[in-house]
C-alpha cells in the first residue's frame, strides 16, 4: 500500500475512533456525582487550594476522609486534575465528564500507536513476522483500539468520575511504555534520550496518580525482552531507570502526610480489607475469571457486586478458576516459544496478569470486585484477542470463501453490539437513584445498596421507601451504624421522636466516635424538649468532628431557644462558613415560623441571616414582609430598600415597598414603585394583573389628593 494511502487510512481509522467514542459516551456529561465522588470531590478540601499540592505540610492541618489523606500522596496527579476542574467550573459535573472522555479517547489512541509500534519493533520485523502486512498492522491496531473505547466494561473507569485515578494512570502508563518504544526504535541519538526523558516523566506521573502502576517497569523490562535485541549494558542502562521508579509509590505510602515508616505501613495503608490476605488471594482467581467473563460477554454489569469470599483453595469454584488461569498462563507461555504474531499474543496475556496483580494478589482492599479495576488489564486483553482472531480468520481465509467479508462483518456487528450496550449501560449512571436501584436488583444480599438506595429516598421525601430499604439493609447487616444512624433521621422527621432516639443510641453503641449520631441524637433531644441532652450530645458531636456544620447549626438554634444570642449567633456563623447552604436552611426556617404566625421568632431569624450574610437578597425580602405584616412600617420600608439594593431587578420588592407607602398615605411615592414593578415585569399573568389593578388604584388615589 503507498504511503499517502495508508497514512489516509490512519487518521480516518482515528477519527472514527474518537466519533464512536464520543457517541458512546455522549449520554453521561450530566451524570451526577456517586459513591465515592462525594469525600474525593464534592466533601475535598484539598481540590479548592493548589496550595496543598506544594508539598505534605501544606495537608497536615487539613481535615480530609481518611481514605483521601491516607492516598493524597500517591495519587497526587488525579487529585489535582480534580482542582483544575473544581477552579474551572466549581462542582458542574460537565467539565468532569469531559475530562474523563477525553482521557479515555486518549487511551484508546494509545493503544492504537502501541499495537502499530509492536509491529515495528526488531523482533517483528525480522524473519519472524512473515504473516502479516502493513494493512494487517493498521487493521489490527484500529480494532484494539475500537473494541478498547467502546468495551462497556469501561464505563466505570470512564463515567464515575473519582475513577479517573484509574482512566488517567493508565494513560501514563500507556504513554510510558509507547514513548519508551518510539525511542528504542529512533535512529536519532537525540531523538532516541529526548523521548526516553518524556517516557520516564510520563512513569513518574503514572506512580503519582494510582497504585496500579507499580507494575510499568515490569511490563517495559518484559516487552524490552521479548521485543527487542541488543547488548545487556545498553539495554539495561535504558532499564535501570525505568526500574528505579517502583520505589516511589511504597515511599509515597510510608511518607503519606509527612509521617515516616517501613514497608509495613505502606502495606497497612494499601490495604484495609476485612478479609484475611490468604482468603484475598484465593477469592480472586474467582475475580479474575469474573473479569475475563466480562471482557468476552459483559452482561449483568454492577457497581457494587455482592461476591463472596472464599476460604478454601479446594472450594471448587476456586479451584476450577485456578485451572482455568494456569491455562491460560500456559497459553500464554506456549505462544512465546512460537514466532511471529504468536508472541503479541503471548505479551497481551502477560500483560493481562502483571496489570491485574496490584489489586488481585495478597494485600486486601475492601471491596474483592470493582470493573473498574479492569480497565488496565484489558488494553493487553483485548490486543492478544484481536491479533488472535486476525491471524485465525487469515488462516482461513485460503480454504474458505468469502473469509475477509466475514471477518468483516463479524467485526462490525461484534463493534456495534459494544457500542450499543456501552451507550445503554451508561444510561443507568444518568440518575444516581437508577443506578443503585439497579444494584439493588443485582446485589439484593449486599447492605451498602440498600443504604445508599435508602438515603437518596430519604433525600428525595420518599421516608415510606427509605424506611423500607434501611431496614432491609439492617436485616443484612444488624450492625451498620450508617443504617442505624439515617434511620433515624427519617424517624426524627416522621417527628417520632423517641424511636429516633432509639436508633441514633444503637448507632453509637456499634460506634461510640460516630459525631453526625451525636448531632442527630442532640436535635432529637432538643425537639424533645431535653436541651441538656441535647446540648451535651451536641458537644460531644463537635469534640469529635469540629469542622461539623450541622452541629454547630444545632447548637445554634439551641442557644437560640435558651435566648443566648450572642453564643447562637457564633455557631451559626461557624456553620455558615464550613457549609454556606444552610443559611438557606435557616432562612425557610424564618418562612415556617411566618406561617406558623410567630413573626416575633421568624423577624429574628431574618435578622440573624442579614447581620452573618448581608448579600441574601431573599432574606432581607421576608424580613420585610414580617415586618410589614407586624405593622413595623417604617423599618419595613428600609428593609425592602435594601434588597432593591442587592438586586434592582427583584419587582416584588417595589411591588410591596408601593403598598407599605401606600399603608402611610404616600400615595404618588407609592404609584412611582409599582410603576416600576410593572416595568420590570413579574413572569406570572396572575401576579401582572394584580401589580397593574394596585396601580390604577393607587394612582386614582394619589390623584384624588
Amino acid at each position: 500500500m503507498p504511503a499517502g494511502i495508508s497514512a489516509q487510512r490512519t487518521v480516518v481509522q482515528l477519527l472514527l475512533i474518537a466519533f464512536i467514542g464520543v457517541l458512546v459516551y455522549s449520554n453521561t456529561l450530566n451524570a451526577p456525582f456517586v459513591f465515592d465522588d462525594e469525600p474525593n470531590i464534592v466533601d475535598n478540601p484539598v481540590i479548592r487550594d493548589f496550595d496543598i499540592f506544594k508539598g505534605a505540610a501544606h495537608t497536615k492541618h487539613i481535615r480530609m476522609y481518611k481514605g483521601v489523606a491516607d492516598f493524597f500522596g500517591t495519587r497526587h496527579m488525579g487529585f489535582f486534575t480534580f482542582a483544575v476542574n473544581y477552579r474551572l467550573h466549581g462542582l458542574d459535573v460537565s467539565g468532569y465528564h469531559v475530562f474523563n472522555i477525553s482521557t479515555h479517547l486518549i487511551n484508546a489512541l494509545l493503544v492504537y500507536w502501541l499495537v502499530l509500534l509492536t509491529f515495528r519493533t526488531p523482533y517483528m520485523t525480522a524473519r519472524h513476522d512473515r504473516e502479516s502486512t502493513g494493512e494487517f498492522h493498521t487493521t489490527a491496531a484500529f480494532l484494539s483500539a475500537l473494541v478498547f473505547a467502546v468495551h462497556p466494561v469501561q464505563t466505570q473507569a470512564v463515567t464515575y468520575i473519582v475513577q479517573r485515578f484509574t482512566s488517567l494512570a493508565t494513560l501514563f502508563y500507556l504513554l510510558a511504555l509507547t514513548l519508551y518504544t518510539r525511542s528504542r526504535l529512533s535512529n536519532s541519538t537525540a531523538a532516541r534520550w529526548g523521548i526516553y526523558a518524556v517516557a520516564f516523566l510520563s512513569a513518574i506521573l503514572a506512580m503519582k496518580t494510582k497504585e496500579i502502576s507499580f507494575t510499568l517497569p515490569v511490563v517495559i523490562v518484559i516487552y524490552e525482552l521479548m521485543f527487542f535485541t541488543g547488548k545487556k549494558g545498553k539495554r539495561l542502562l535504558y532499564l535501570l531507570p525505568l526500574l528505579l521508579t517502583m520505589l516511589i509509590i511504597p515511599l509515597s505510602l510510608v511518607g503519606g502526610r509527612g509521617g515516616t515508616g517501613g514497608i509495613d505501613d505502606a502495606i497497612k495503608l494499601a490495604s484495609s480489607g476485612d478479609a484475611s490476605q490468604w482468603n484475598y488471594f484465593i477469592t480472586q482467581f474467582r475475580v479474575a475469571v469474573t473479569y475475563v467473563r466480562l471482557l468476552l460477554l459483559p452482561i449483568n454489569q454492577n457497581l457494587d457486586y455482592d461476591y463472596p469470599v472464599y476460604r478454601s483453595f479446594s472450594d471448587p469454584p476456586v479451584l476450577s478458576s485456578f485451572l482455568l488461569l494456569a491455562s491460560f498462563l500456559g497459553v500464554g507461555i506456549y505462544l512465546l516459544r512460537r514466532s511471529g504474531l504468536s508472541r503479541v499474543m503471548a505479551f497481551g496475556i502477560f500483560w493481562f496478569f502483571i496489570t491485574l496483580s496490584v489489586e488481585s494478589s495478597i494485600i486486601p482492599i475492601d471491596d474483592v470486585i470493582f470493573e473498574h479495576r479492569l480497565y488496565l488489564p484489558s488494553v493487553g486483553f483485548i490486543m492478544g484477542a484481536v491479533v488472535c482472531l486476525m491471524t485465525v480468520a487469515k488462516r482461513w481465509g485460503s480454504s474458505i470463501p468469502y473469509m475477509k467479508k466475514i471477518a468483516g462483518t463479524g467485526a462490525l456487528l461484534v463493534t456495534l453490539t459494544l457500542a450499543g450496550a456501552t451507550y445503554a449501560r451508561n444510561a443507568v449512571w444518568q440518575d444516581t437513584t437508577a443506578l443503585w436501584e439497579d444494584v439493588v436488583r443485582k446485589s439484593p444480599g449486599k447492605a451498602r445498596g440498600h443504604d445508599n438506595l435508602a438515603v437518596l429516598y430519604k433525600e428525595q421525601g420518599r421516608l415510606v421507601d427509605a424506611l423500607m430499604e434501611f431496614q432491609a439493609a439492617l436485616r443484612i447487616k444488624p450492625d451498620l451504624d450508617d443504617a442505624h444512624n439515617n434511620l433515624g433521621v427519617i424517624y426524627l422527621n416522621m417527628r417520632l421522636f423517641d424511636k429516633a432516639i432509639e436508633k441514633f443510641q444503637a448507632a453509637l453503641h456499634i460506634s461510640p466516635y460516630h459525631s453526625s449520631a451525636h448531632s442527630n441524637l442532640g436535635l432529637a433531644y432538643f425537639n424533645k424538649g431535653d436541651l441538656v441532652q441535647a446540648e451535651r450530645e451536641l458537644k460531644a458531636a463537635l469534640l469529635l468532628n469540629p469542622d461539623h456544620a450541622d452541629a454547630h447549626y444545632n447548637l445554634g438554634l439551641l442557644y437560640e431557644q435558651q435566648r443566648r444570642s450572642g453564643e447562637a449567633k457564633k455557631e451559626y456563623r461557624v456553620a455558615f462558613k464550613i457549609n454556606p447552604l444552610l443559611v438557606n436552611s435557616y432562612n425557610n426556617s424564618g418562612v415556617e415560623l411566618f406561617r406558623q404566625g410567630k413573626l416575633d421568632s421568624a423577624i429574628l431569624r431574618y435578622r440573624t441571616v442579614v447581620e452573618l450574610k448581608p448579600g441574601l437578597v431573599q432574606a432581607h425580602y421576608n424580613l420585610g414582609l414580617t415586618l410589614a405584616q407586624k405593622g413595623l412600617l417604617d423599618e419595613a420600608a428600609e428593609t425592602f430598600r435594601s434588597a432593591i439594593r442587592l438586586n434592582p431587578d427583584l419587582e416584588r420588592a417595589y411591588y410591596n415597598l408601593g403598598l407599605i407607602l401606600e399603608r402611610q398615605g404616600r400615595y404618588s411615592e407609592a404609584a412611582q414603585e409599582l410603576e416600576i414593578a410593572l416595568k420590570i415585569k413579574p413572569d406570572d399573568p396572575d401576579t401582572l394583573r394584580k401589580y397593574e389593578a394596585d396601580y390604577k388604584r393607587i394612582k386614582a388615589a394619589s390623584g384624588r389628593r
